[in-house]
């Protein structure tokens, strides 16, 4: 049987070292076992397929004829209950050995090369070097950088417009037909801006089937919201600097500051509405008021050198400060505020951060899905499927059917996560992560 085989080969190897120490030098031995012959080194023991086959008829010549159902390297019931006690330990047993089953890094990098799997530092995931590109939008959260690229690329189409069709001050006949056209073209920037907002996100997520959907879908908010913010804005505007005929130079960042802060809340707030979340909402509020308010204090300074403030480049640096402000600052917030999200530690999308919201969260490579992992072709379209349980802990399901969604490095159907755990899906590994409170 395996044992006695075991203690045989065992034998077979202590003689040959003997037979080393008398002589020093190494030596290779022949091993015959019914007419094979394998030559081994000391430092190794290896027997083909052959021999394995040869050694059972050997042993049975030698024991008498196995149970009936099994040969000389199958184990039966009753020889495991007699090996059993052999595999229990006590705690005084596990404390003596303790000091034989701590392992340091370096050596579990050694085992895990050999067996051709991916090394493991200090506690932390296998992580590909990173380009200048990872290196760079690393240390720039996702949201931040989407947001604004999305602002100041709805602000120059929205300038585009503006100055195509805008109507000029002197066109305007009283205090309210200037608010009125102000929330108008309030309406028109912030749908474009917001516009942009949506489909530029898809875009960049990949979600190519949903750019005009979503963009459309984020316009309708963002339009509205805009009406209403761009509105009040101007009669804030209007009425803390009517008394003046040339308004002091703070008075006027002040005026200014406060009246786009109430445009990029509208902006904001029409955005998060239309995102379909309480959180986005909330994040679209502070966030635009910040970024409306960011852009106006910059504007009046960076117009300085240009014609009090007027024509058309003075107008293209107001639409980008607001666009890229109201972008940038939703973005930020919306990191600052997140709660529950996962990092792409390694693979094509290494350095990403996917915010969780909602009750439930696809990932997949198709552009369907919620969070779309792309760069490798074998992720399946649906891959695993993010829920909340309770509104507090989250579990992962496997939607493969073919058990490719690896939890830790272990294959599971479904699980649950806790702070710091990986999963991986083909050439992607994302790690969970919960905002310590």
């Amino acid at each position: 049987m395996i044992g006695g085989t075991g203690g045989k080969k065992a034998g077979n190897k202590g003689e040959r070292e003997d037979r080393l120490g008398q002589t020093g030098e190494e030596k290779v031995f022949s091993v015959e076992e019914g007419g094979g012959k394998a030559e081994v080194t000391p430092a190794t023991f290896e027997i083909t397929a052959e021999e394995l086959d040869t050694v059972p008829m050997e042993q049975e010549a030698a024991a008498g004829a196995p149970e009936a159902g099994t040969s000389a390297w199958e184990i039966t019931g009753a020889e495991l209950d007699a090996v059993q006690p052999a595999l229990v330990f006590t705690a005084e047993e596990l404390d003596a050995a303790g000091h034989r089953l701590e392992f340091t890094p370096e050596e579990l990098d050694a085992v895990l090369a050999g067996k051709g799997g991916p090394t493991v530092e200090q506690g932390e995931p296998p992580l590909k070097p990173a380009g200048f590109k990872e290196k760079l939008l690393g240390h720039i959260p996702t949201n931040l950088w989407q947001m604004a690229v999305a602002g100041l690329a709805g602000a120059v189409l929205a300038w585009v417009v503006y100055e195509c069709f805008g109507l000029r001050t002197s066109d305007y006949r009283s205090l309210m037909d200037l608010v009125l056209i102000e929330a108008l073209w309030g309406f028109v920037i912030s749908g474009i801006i917001g516009f942009s907002f949506g489909a530029v996100e898809s875009l960049l997520n990949r979600q190519y089937g949903l750019v005009l959907q979503k963009g459309l879908r984020w316009m309708c908010g963002a339009a509205a919201g805009g009406f209403l913010g761009s509105g009040a804005g101007e009669i804030i505007y209007n009425l803390l600097l009517q008394r003046y005929v040339i308004p002091p130079f703070p008075w006027q960042i002040f005026a200014r500051t406060l009246g786009w802060a109430l445009f990029g809340a509208g902006m904001g707030m029409g955005n998060g509405w239309m995102a379909g979340d309480r959180k986005r909402f909330v994040n679209g509020l502070i966030g635009g008021i910040a970024g409306g308010a960011a852009g106006g204090l910059v504007f009046d300074f960076i117009s300085i050198p240009l014609p009090y403030g007027e024509g058309s480049a003075a107008r293209l640096i107001g639409f980008l400060a607001l666009g890229g402000g109201i972008g940038a600052l939703i973005g930020l917030v919306e990191h600052l505020r997140r709660e529950v999200w996962f990092a792409a530690v390694s693979g094509p999308m290494q350095g990403k951060e996917f915010i969780l919201f909602g009750k439930q969260t696809v990932f997949g490579s198709s552009g369907k899905a919620d969070i779309v992992l792309y760069g490798d072709p074998s992720v399946p379209p649906y891959a695993f499927r993010v829920e909340t349980v309770d509104g507090h802990s989250y579990r992962v399901t496997d939607l493969t059917g073919q058990g490719m969604v690896r939890h830790n490095n272990l294959p599971e159907q479904q699980f649950s996560l806790r702070n710091g755990d990986l999963i991986g899906i083909g050439k992607h590994l994302l790690q969970f992560r919960v905002k310590i409170t």
